[in-house]
């Protein structure tokens, strides 16, 4: 049985290996220590309250703390490039390889305190895990060209000819440009007031009950206006636009590097795999990509590198 805490970072740092890897994986000769984890807190609570990085686990299987050590700006768990092409005698400092030792003694330190008993979908979910953080380390190729024509379009979508009528009905305030003594331009501003005022005409008119905040204003929550913005033409045209603008900076500000790096959770406490992005790097929610209606395809702005194939699997059609 072989264990590990990313197979991912194993095929990148020595890609020889890969073939062997992957066999590995598929015959369930390898376990995920974090995914080990996850599983035991899911069958005695379940919740999960990770994330499971390898010092925390193994802090609590009795090891010693090396977090400041780890997180040190020069630690050299960021600087392993400097040892690229290198055989490990030939490492610059030996750091690199107490280091490296460390973390392979942690990680037996964590198994054995895991005990050997394997969950049923251990394996299973080792894999998937493993296949998922390959995504997030090599990234999702974007196409340029495409990212820029739908960067257009929502901009043609969002520009002041749209806001206008908005503007016309006292929901936003015109923006302000630049002039005299105003170095910056002000951006149109949202009237809270008028906005309160439709939702609650609009709750009215089909007859569901005003919801309020808990300081007694009309709740303005995306979740109620979806509810009643089809009776109100300014609510459902205000709703369309905030989802563009919202569209081009979480996704598509991201890809226009060619590269972007979501990052996977394949255990939740539903059981299920989450997404999330961050801000380290271009990243997003890599499952809920939007389909927007008139708006050339975001997802579609997602290609295969080159020699592989992008494959949209539905279970619902699968079932």
């Amino acid at each position: 049985m072989h264990v590990c805490e990313s197979g991912s970072n194993t095929i990148t740092t020595f890609p020889d290996l890969k073939c062997a890897v992957f066999e590995k994986y598929n015959r369930g000769l390898v376990l995920d220590l974090g995914v080990r984890q996850t599983l035991r807190q899911l069958k005695r609570t379940g919740i999960i309250t990770g994330p499971y990085g390898l010092n925390k686990m193994a802090v609590k299987a009795g090891a010693g703390d090396r977090s400041e050590f780890k997180d040190r700006e020069d630690s050299v768990r960021v600087r392993y490039r400097e040892c690229d092409g290198l055989r490990v005698e030939d490492w610059p400092e030996p750091e690199f390889s107490e280091y490296a030792l460390a973390d392979a003694d942690d990680g037996a330190t964590v198994f054995e305190h895991q005990g050997w008993k394997v969950f049923p979908t251990e394996a299973f979910n080792s894999r998937a895990d493993f296949h998922l953080s390959l995504i997030t380390g090599r990234g999702m190729w974007t196409a340029r060209a495409r990212v820029r024509r739908a960067d257009q379009m929502i901009l043609e979508l969002t520009a002041d000819s749209r806001m206008q009528p908005l503007y016309d009905c006292g929901l936003y305030d015109p923006p302000i440009p630049a002039g005299g003594r105003r170095k910056k331009p002000k951006p149109a501003k949202l009237n809270t007031k008028p906005l309160q005022e439709r939702v609650a005409e609009a709750c009215k008119a089909q007859g569901f009950k005003v919801r309020r905040t808990p300081s007694g204003l009309v709740d303005t929550s995306a979740k109620v206006m979806s509810l009643v913005a089809h009776s109100d033409p300014m609510l459902k045209l205000k709703i369309e636009i905030e989802n563009l603008k919202k569209t081009r900076s979480t996704y598509l500000s991201k890809m226009r590097q060619g590269i972007v790096y979501p990052n996977f959770n394949v255990l939740v406490s539903t059981g299920r795999t989450s997404s999330r992005g961050s801000e380290l790097y271009p990243s997003f929610n890599g499952q809920n990509i939007p389909r927007l209606e008139g708006v050339l395809g975001i997802r579609e702005c997602i290609v295969a590198r080159p020699g592989h194939l992008l494959l949209s699997v539905d279970y619902g059609n699968q079932e």
